[in-house]
């Protein structure tokens, strides 16, 4: 997990941030076997959703089907505290590239070419992708 601490900090902050939520933050003697059931990996769906996620996208512009991949990722983590903590670090991800590709229009509803999610998680997704993207 150190090796690899940098490439996945926002995904290892989030887990941390979660077990220390359950756990406080102080040393007790069952720490040490509560956290070998910290997952030591970053969240991703199952093998026939990921299958999903990458066949829905084959309408979507090349250009964007990392960003397409990251929100429907984000949009599809629901099964445990960890996940949902992991939901908002994909979307903020997708952000990301959205800042580094450039020309999206947050100013309507949901900008054209990416794929749609659920309406609970479209919202979410705009509040934060507003915020961070500075878009009144």
């Amino acid at each position: 997990m150190i090796s690899h601490y940098f490439a996945m900090k926002q995904y290892v902050h989030a887990i941390l941030e979660i077990f220390f939520a359950r756990h406080g933050e102080h040393f007790h003697s069952k720490m040490p076997g509560l956290a070998l059931k910290v997952p030591a990996h970053r969240p991703v769906p199952s093998w026939l959703t990921r299958l999903s996620v990458k066949w829905s996208l084959r309408h979507v512009p090349r250009e964007l089907r990392g960003i397409g991949r990251k929100l429907l990722y984000g949009s599809v983590m629901n099964a445990d505290d960890y996940q949902r903590a992991c939901k908002v670090v994909w979307w903020r991800s997708a952000i990301e590239d959205m800042r580094t590709l450039g020309g999206f229009d947050w100013s309507r509803e949901w900008p054209d070419g990416l794929p749609r999610l659920g309406q609970r998680d479209e919202l979410a997704f705009s509040e934060i992708a507003r915020a961070s993207l500075k878009v009144s």
